[in-house]
Formats: structure tokens, C-alpha cells, sequence
């Protein structure tokens, strides 16, 4: 899946959970963004420790 699709799904499943407008908000595409890549760092550190 490419990462547009990831942001866009992670963006749209907040949007019916809650019931807000996130599309085509800067903040909001940046934040999933660094969330995004805080995970996949996480993930890459603790598969490289074990």
C-alpha cells in the first residue's frame, strides 16, 4: 500500500470516528506523517534487537 493511501485511510477512519473534517489540513497530514514514521522506526529498532 502506498503511503498516500495509509494517510489517506488513517485520515478517513478518524473522520467517520469522529465526525470532524481532516482533509487537506497541513497539520493534519503532517502529524499522521511523523506518527507514521515514529512506528516504523520503533518497529525497525525492536526487529533488529530481537
Amino acid at each position: 500500500m502506498s503511503s498516500c493511501l495509509v494517510f489517506t485511510h488513517i485520515i478517513s477512519e478518524a473522520e467517520e470516528n469522529y465526525q470532524v473534517s481532516l482533509k487537506d489540513d497541513p497539520t493534519v497530514e503532517a502529524a499522521v506523517r511523523d506518527l507514521v514514521r515514529k512506528l516504523a522506526k520503533m518497529k525497525i529498532t525492536t526487529l533488529t534487537k530481537g
